[in-house]
């Protein structure tokens, strides 16, 4: 960082944040300025972590990050994880993780997560030595649709009454997109005030919320001077471009998923008009076949019909023969009668 003349607050620290304005080039948001910060503010870090928890100040007396990265060391592929592991007051442990893509794995990848943690037992230890392990992820997308919530915590319980299994196993999620939802014990704590300082897109927003709280103030001071060194500043950039990757393919593949449910719904659109259809046929062969039904029983009927006027005419054609029978002979008859008698 260049060397400048820096004002001091009352207590004789530098005062960066008196020269901080216009808007925010990297916010709170980027993972690794995440990181840099709690990793750099070990004030700030106790004051966060007391907020979240819900603690007084006086209950924490130390906070220490147990997976340091190297500032201005480049973040290969395979470490683009930049959450925070505290160990607080050596009796518990910390998981601080901030996820501003929604890859849509957190309930899966938070439970990885407090698992591996929780498995802090050193040799020869007992079981009643394992430490509280707490995962607390702070999301730029909302977990539940159906049931959103500013600050959700979850423990295993039993479903039927509700008892706590164990109080050593705990997730927490900070919605950021929430904020409006923040109830009057999470205002009383400030992390509506943290999640704001995480969001806030200008310096100006910035220092009024640090008006409200002395460990956002603190925070807020740490974060210009980390934002104006620039082998910082380049991997916060470098983070801010994989953002755009990953958003970006997100937008891709939501268009081309949106492709495909339109294309699919115009093929169940035609297979339902091809079902009407083929019901429709259906239905004119049915009628077809019944009429065909119909026209056989009437050729049968016609043939009947035929039948019966055949045999009608043998029956006049033999009723004529005998009538012609009688005929002839009446006829001889008559000529018999007619021979005078003597002869």
């Amino acid at each position: 960082m260049n060397k400048m003349n820096v004002a001091t607050d009352g207590v004789g620290r530098p005062d960066f944040l008196s020269m901080a304005k216009g808007p925010v080039a990297i916010r709170m948001t980027n993972d690794y300025l995440f990181h840099a910060l709690f990793q750099d503010d070990n004030e700030a870090l106790k004051g966060f972590i007391c907020a979240l928890l819900k603690m007084d100040a006086e209950q924490v007396k130390s906070a220490v990050v147990i997976n340091p990265i190297e500032p201005g060391a480049s973040i290969g592929d395979k470490d683009f994880v930049l959450d925070i592991k505290v160990l607080l007051d050596d009796r518990a442990i910390i998981n601080l993780e901030l996820q501003v893509i929604n890859q849509h794995n957190w309930p899966e990848r938070s439970l990885s997560y407090l698992c591996r943690a929780f498995d802090n037992l050193n040799p020869g230890e007992g079981y009643q030595m394992v430490k509280p392990v707490v995962h607390i992820g702070l999301l730029d997308f909302t977990l539940f649709r159906e049931y959103p919530e500013f600050y959700a915590t979850y423990q295993f319980m039993n479903v039927k009454n509700h008892m706590v299994y164990s109080d050593k196993l705990q997730l927490s999620v900070v919605d950021l997109t929430h904020i409006d939802l923040a109830t009057k014990k999470d205002r009383q704590h400030r992390i509506d005030c943290w999640a704001a300082f995480f969001k806030a897109g200008t310096w100006e927003e910035i220092k009024m919320i640090a008006q409200r709280d002395e460990n956002i103030a603190k925070a807020a001071n740490t974060v210009w001077k980390l934002s104006q060194e620039d082998k910082i500043r380049l991997q916060c950039e470098a983070r801010e471009d994989y953002y755009r990757c990953q958003r970006d393919m997100e937008n891709y593949m939501n268009e081309q998923a949106g492709i495909i449910a339109e294309r699919e719904s115009i093929i169940a659109s035609q297979e339902r008009m091809m079902a009407r259809q083929e019901g429709t046929i259906a239905q004119q062969e049915g009628m077809i076949a019944q009429q065909e039904g119909t026209i056989a029983q009437q050729e049968g009927k016609i043939v009947q019909q035929n039948e019966r006027i055949a045999q009608q005419a043998e029956q006049l054609s033999e009723k004529d023969s005998v009538i012609e029978a009688l005929r002839a002979e009446l006829e001889r008859l008559k000529g018999n009668s007619a021979v005078p008698a003597g002869n």
